[in-house]
């Protein structure tokens, strides 16, 4: 059903804005927080406490509320044919060699890889080089994560627009290389 199929996609899009803005508010409020704490405990591993607590505590609540769609698309797209978890990972490793999917999974990780670094130097360097207090680190950090979220809010339309949709994705994907 055609109908059923874009009610998903507009689930799916709506979740995904969802947990982004969830991301987008906890990288920008975590650094200020994490770095106020540090300051008036006298700790600087509170923060990364709060913040481990506070997953646990989205875990559970994920795991206990959200509702899980996966046995009713099991069930909608069956075909009198089973499925193996075996089966499943072949499909998985068939799909991860294909040489579009491979490469741009390569430069996912590359990617990952480098800004987690850059997110770990970056507030050492503050600390260490600069001699800035736990809090300004912390401020810091939460401006950096904030000015990325609004030029993704606002900064991308523009930006697709003038250099167009092939234009951009080359961009995109060397500013991410």
């Amino acid at each position: 059903d055609a109908g059923e199929g874009e009610d998903s996609a507009a689930q799916r899009a709506a979740a995904l804005g969802r947990m982004t803005t969830a991301y987008t508010i906890g990288a920008t409020i975590g650094p200020a927080l994490g770095g106020i704490l540090a300051v008036e405990k006298e700790d600087l591993y509170v923060g990364a406490r709060l913040a481990v607590w506070g997953s646990i505590v989205s875990l559970v609540l994920s795991v206990v509320y959200l509702k899980d769609h996966t046995a009713q698309n099991e069930q909608r797209n069956k075909k009198n044919e089973k499925s193996s978890f075996v089966d499943s990972l072949k499909n998985a490793l068939q799909l991860l060699w294909h040489p579009n999917v491979s490469s741009l999974l390569l430069l996912k990780l590359l990617n990952g890889v480098s800004s987690s670094a850059f997110n770990t130097i970056l507030p050492l360097l503050f600390a260490n080089r600069l001699h800035l207090s736990p809090s300004y680190v912390g401020y810091l950090m939460s401006a950096s994560s904030l000015s990325v979220a609004v030029f993704a809010g606002v900064g991308i339309t523009p930006a697709m627009k003038y250099f167009g949709r092939n234009d951009a994705r080359r961009l995109a994907v060397v500013g991410i290389a």
